[in-house]
Formats: structure tokens, C-alpha cells, sequence
């Protein structure tokens, strides 16, 4: 089980990481949003225990922004989300 500290730490690696696909425009918006503009609290951290479940919310999150950008919009879904 991670602390805070290291999940922080996974989720910036994680969204740091480049497939060299659309996916890495979502991740690095949600990075902005996360890490630079602070507009996500880190709520979502706490109820997530390992790296498998941190990766999993990511990705779900990008799939919502990939299926509905154009009806709800990047940010929207992203504070939906996260």
C-alpha cells in the first residue's frame, strides 16, 4: 500500500509518461490541472491504494475525455471525474 506522498509521486510519473498518441494530450492536461493550476484536489488519491487502481482512474478518465470532449468538454469532465 502507497502513502500519499508516493501516490502523488506515481500519479505525476504516470501522466508524465508519452505513447506517442491523443491520450498524451489528455495526460498532460490533466497534469496542468492537477499539478500546475491545483484545480483538482487530491480526494481521488486517498480512496486509491496502489499503482494498478492510480492507473486505472487515469485511464478512465481519458477514455470519458476521449468519448465526450466534444459534448462536455476536457476540464468539465475532468473535475467530473476526478
Amino acid at each position: 500500500m502507497l502513502n500519499q506522498k508516493e501516490k502523488i509521486e506515481f500519479l505525476s510519473e504516470y501522466l508524465s509518461l508519452k505513447n506517442n498518441n491523443y491520450a498524451d494530450l489528455i495526460k498532460e492536461e490533466l497534469y496542468i490541472q492537477i499539478f500546475d493550476f491545483e484545480n483538482i484536489s487530491f480526494q481521488f488519491i486517498e480512496k486509491v491504494k496502489t499503482k494498478r487502481e492510480i492507473i486505472d482512474k487515469i485511464e478512465f478518465v481519458v477514455s470519458k475525455v476521449v468519448l465526450h470532449e466534444h459534448e462536455a468538454g476536457i476540464n468539465n469532465i475532468i473535475n467530473e471525474y476526478l
